[in-house]
C-alpha cells in the first residue's frame, strides 16, 4: 500500500475531551486536535482539505461522536482516520475500554462511549474506505487491541485487503501521560513531532510501521508509556504524510510482505493475544465468568482457564506455530502448582507483547533477549521468595485459600481441615446432595467405605484379626466363642478393598477402600499390636465405628509410638522416591491415615445452581487443596499482583535499563495493573497469595516468552 491516500477521497475525525465534570481536566488535549489538523492539512505533508478534517472537541454525547464518525466514514473511499484523546475508563464487568466524554462518571460507565461501538461504526460505515487508521491517546487504550480493530479473525475478514491499523498510547493496563506544562500529551506530542519533522534517512512517505518505531524509540528514551499497535493486511504500510526529514529513497519503497504482512512472530503473537484476552478476566480473587458455546449449542460460563483453552482450540484461535503456547502454559501450571494459571497467562501475555514490540523496533535480537530473560527471571523469583512470610495461623491460611477459590465457605472448611490433618494429612473433597458446605474430621484412622456391606455399628474393645487372605472356616469357628467383639479384616486385591468380617454370623459388615490393601493392613497392625504374619495373634483398639462413610478406628493409647513413628518415616521415604504420582499419593494417604490426619470437605449445590457450576466449584476447591502443602512449606506474599509489582519495582532499581528488564517488568506488573484498573487499589490491601504458586507462575511465564522468541 504505497503512496499517500487521495486527500479528496479521505476523511479524518479528530475527537478530544479536555474538560470534565467528574474527572481531571486534560488541557493539552485541546492543542492535540489543532496540532494534528495542521499536520494533515499541510500541503507539504499531505494536503487533506480542511473540510475533510472534522474536529469534534467536547462532544456532549456518545451519539454525537458516533454520528460524526459515521458521516465521515460513509464519505471516505480511500483513507479514514479516527483519533480520540481524553480519559479512558474500563468496564469492571467486561474489561472493555470506554472513552470518557465531558460528563462521564467513572461510577456510571453508561455515561461513557464503549470503544466497541466506535469500532463497529468505523468498520460498518467505513467499509468502502481502502485504508482505516484509529489512533487512541487515553489511559488503558491498549484494551482496544484485544478483539478490536485488528486482533480477531472476523475483523480481518471485514477489513479485507484494504488495510486496518490501530495505534494506542499505552498498553491495556497502563495509563497514558499528560505532562503538566507541556503543549501536547506525551504520546500525541511525539506523534505530531514525528509527522511534521520527519525522520532523516527514512522512506519518502512515513507509513504507520515507520511512525510506530519512531514513537517507540522516542518515548522509551524519555521513560514514558510505550505505544502499542496492531494491523491487518498491510495496514502497517498505510502512509499519511511525506517525510519532511529527508528521504533516503527517491521513490516509495515497495511493501515487504515478509515483514508487513507476516512478521516471523506475527501469527503466534496474534494467537497468544487472542486467547490470553479471554483468560485474563478470570484473574484474581474476583474472577469474571467467560461465556462460551457448549458442545450441545447452549451458552455456558466458566472461570477456568483450562476450559477456556479447550473451547477456544480450533475455533477463533489461529492454528499456527506458537499458538499452543497459552494452552501448554495453563496445563503446566495445573500440573506443577494446581493454581495460578490466569496469573501466569496475564504475565506471559504482557511479556510477549512487550518482547514483540522490542523486536519490531530492532532494539535487540531474539536470542539475546531470551538469554537475558532467563537470568533476570531467576533474580525475580529470588526477590519474590525473599518476601514470603510463614503461615502461622488458620486466618492466614484462610486468606490465601479464599483468594485462590473465591469461595468463603469452602475456603473456611478447607482451612479448618488443613489445621486438623497437619502437614502430612489428606483432605478429600466430595459432593453431597444437601446444600452448603460441611466438614468431616476423624480422630484416629479412617478408611472410606466402598460399595457393599452394611453400616451403623459400634464395637468397644474389639479384637482385630488381620489376614493376608480371606479367612478360613476354622478361624471363623475359633474366633466366634470370644466374649469380646471380634472382627476379621482381609484383603480383596481384585477390588482394592479390605473386607471386614463379623464371625458372629452377621456376614460381611463393610468393604473399605484401600489402594494397597495389604500395606494398609500392615499399618493397622502397627496401630493395634496385631501380627499380620500370624492370623491367630489379634490386636485391639479402644473403639471401632462402622458407618455409611467408612471405618473409624479409635486407637488412642493402644499403639507403640516408636513403632508408628518408624512406619511414618518409612512411608515418607517411599513417597519421596516413588516413581509415579499414584504411588506417591498412596504412600501419603497411608501416612495420613496412620497419624489420624484425614478430613473430608463436603460441598453441596447452591439454590438453583446448575450441576456444571457445582462441579467447577468442586474442582476449584480441589486445586486449592492440592496447593496447600507448597503454601505451608514456602509461605505467602501480598496477593492481587502487589508482590509481583513490588518485585518489578525492585528490579528496575537494581538493574538499570535493558530490553529484558523492560519485558520482564511489564509481565510482573501486569496482574497488579489489571486488577487495580478493574477493582481499585483499596480492595487489594490484605489479599494474600501462595509464594510458591507465584514463583512458579513467574518461571513459567518467562519460559513461555522464551519459547515464543525461539520461533523468530
Amino acid at each position: 500500500m504505497t503512496g499517500l491516500p487521495d486527500p479528496g477521497a479521505s476523511r479524518a475525525v479528530l475527537i478530544g475531551v479536555h474538560a470534565y465534570e467528574a474527572l481531571d481536566d486534560l488541557p493539552a488535549v485541546e492543542q492535540n486536535l489543532t496540532g494534528l489538523r495542521d499536520v494533515f492539512t499541510d500541503p507539504a505533508l499531505w494536503g487533506l482539505p480542511e473540510s475533510n478534517c472534522v474536529l469534534a472537541p467536547q462532544p456532549p454525547t456518545a451519539r454525537t461522536v458516533l454520528d460524526t464518525v459515521w458521516d465521515a466514514a460513509a464519505q471516505a473511499t480511500d483513507a479514514l482516520i479516527v483519533y480520540f484523546a481524553g480519559h479512558g475508563l474500563t468496564d469492571p464487568h467486561t474489561d472493555e475500554l470506554c472513552l470518557a466524554l465531558p460528563d462521564s462518571d467513572p461510577e456510571r460507565l453508561y455515561t461513557a462511549l464503549p470503544y466497541e461501538s466506535l469500532r463497529r461504526v468505523i468498520l460498518g460505515a467505513g467499509r468502502q474506505a481502502r485504508r482505516k487508521v484509529v489512533i487512541l491517546d487515553c489511559c488503558y487504550s491498549g484494551r482496544a487491541l484485544v478483539g478490536g480493530m485488528s486482533a480477531s479473525t472476523h475483523v480481518a475478514d471485514q477489513a479485507a485487503v484494504d488495510g486496518t491499523y490501530l495505534l494506542t498510547a499505552s498498553a491495556e493496563t497502563r495509563k497514558a501521560l499528560a505532562p503538566p506544562g507541556e503543549r501536547y500529551t506525551a504520546f500525541t506530542g511525539e506523534l505530531i513531532s514525528t509527522l511534521s519533522d520527519g525522520i532523516p534517512g527514512g522512506p519518502a512517505f512515513l507509513d504507520m510501521e515507520t511512525v510506530y518505531r519512531q514513537l517507540h524509540t522516542r518515548l522509551s528514551a524519555r521513560s514514558r508509556p510505550l505505544p502499542q499497535q496492531r494491523n491487518r493486511n498491510a495496514g502497517a504500510r498505510i502512509a499519511l504524510v511525506r517525510n519532511a526529514g529527508g528521504s533516503a529513497d527517491p521513490e516509495p519503497p515497495p511493501p515487504s510482505p515478509a515483514f508487513v504482512v507476516r512478521h516471523p512472530l506475527w501469527q503466534a503473537h496474534e494467537g497468544v493475544t487472542l486467547l490470553a484476552s479471554k483468560i485474563a478476566p478470570t484473574l484474581g480473587p474476583w474472577p469474571r465468568s467467560v461465556t462460551f458455546t457448549a458442545p450441545d449449542g447452549t451458552l455456558a460460563t466458566t472461570t477456568d482457564p483450562a476450559v477456556i483453552c479447550d473451547v477456544s482450540t480450533g475455533s477463533d484461535v489461529p492454528d499456527e506455530p506458537g499458538t499452543d503456547l497459552i494452552p501448554v502454559l495453563v496445563r503446566r501450571m495445573r500440573a506443577e502448582w494446581s493454581d495460578g494459571a490466569a496469573t501466569a497467562v496475564v504475565m506471559a501475555d504482557a511479556m510477549i507483547n512487550t518482547a514483540f514490540d522490542v523486536l519490531r523496533v530492532g532494539m535487540v535480537s531474539a536470542d539475546h533477549l531470551a538469554a537475558r530473560l532467563a537470568t533476570d527471571g531467576g533474580r525475580a523469583v529470588e526477590l519474590l521468595r525473599s518476601r514470603a512470610a510463614e503461615v502461622k495461623s488458620t486466618e492466614q491460611l484462610l486468606n490465601v485459600v479464599e483468594t485462590a477459590t473465591g469461595d468463603p465457605a469452602g475456603a473456611a472448611s478447607l482451612a479448618k481441615a488443613a489445621e486438623h490433618v497437619g502437614r502430612e494429612g489428606v483432605i478429600h473433597i466430595e459432593r453431597r446432595g444437601a446444600p452448603g458446605v460441611a466438614l468431616e474430621t476423624h480422630e484416629g484412622m479412617f478408611l472410606p467405605a466402598a460399595p457393599g456391606g452394611s453400616a451403623g455399628r459400634t464395637y468397644t474393645e474389639p479384637l482385630l484379626f488381620l489376614l493376608t487372605e480371606p479367612p478360613p472356616a476354622d478361624l471363623r469357628q475359633w474366633a466366634s466363642p470370644e466374649e469380646r467383639p471380634v472382627l476379621l479384616l482381609s484383603p480383596d486385591a481384585d477390588t482394592d478393598t479390605i473386607v471386614i468380617d463379623l464371625p458372629g454370623g452377621d456376614g460381611p459388615a463393610l468393604r473399605v477402600h484401600a489402594d494397597d490393601p495389604l500395606g494398609t493392613l500392615d499399618d493397622i497392625a502397627v496401630l493395634t499390636g496385631a501380627d499380620l504374619s500370624d492370623p491367630r495373634s489379634p490386636g485391639t483398639v479402644t473403639k471401632i465405628v462402622i458407618s455409611a462413610a467408612g471405618l473409624h478406628l479409635d486407637h488412642r493409647g493402644r499403639y507403640d509410638v516408636h513403632r508408628m513413628v518408624r512406619r511414618i518415616d518409612e512411608l515418607r521415604e517411599k513417597a519421596a522416591s516413588a516413581s509415579t504420582d499414584a504411588e506417591r499419593d498412596n504412600f501419603r494417604l497411608r501416612m495420613a491415615q496412620l497419624a489420624g490426619g484425614v478430613a473430608t470437605v463436603w460441598l453441596g449445590p447452591k439454590p438453583s445452581e446448575p450441576d456444571a457450576a457445582l462441579v467447577a466449584r468442586l474442582n476449584t476447591l480441589a486445586r486449592a487443596r492440592d496447593g496447600l502443602s507448597a503454601l505451608i512449606e514456602h509461605g505467602f506474599v501480598d496477593g492481587a499482583g502487589v508482590a509481583l509489582h513490588s518485585v518489578a519495582t525492585a528490579l528496575t532499581q537494581e538493574r538499570t535499563g535493558g530490553a529484558a528488564i523492560t519485558v520482564l517488568c511489564a509481565g510482573l506488573s501486569a496482574p497488579y495493573h489489571r486488577l487495580a484498573a478493574a477493582r481499585g487499589h483499596s480492595v487489594m490491601v490484605g489479599v494474600k497469595d501462595s509464594a510458591a504458586v507465584l514463583a512458579g507462575a513467574v518461571t513459567a511465564a518467562v519460559e513461555t516468552t522464551q519459547q515464543f522468541l525461539a520461533l523468530a
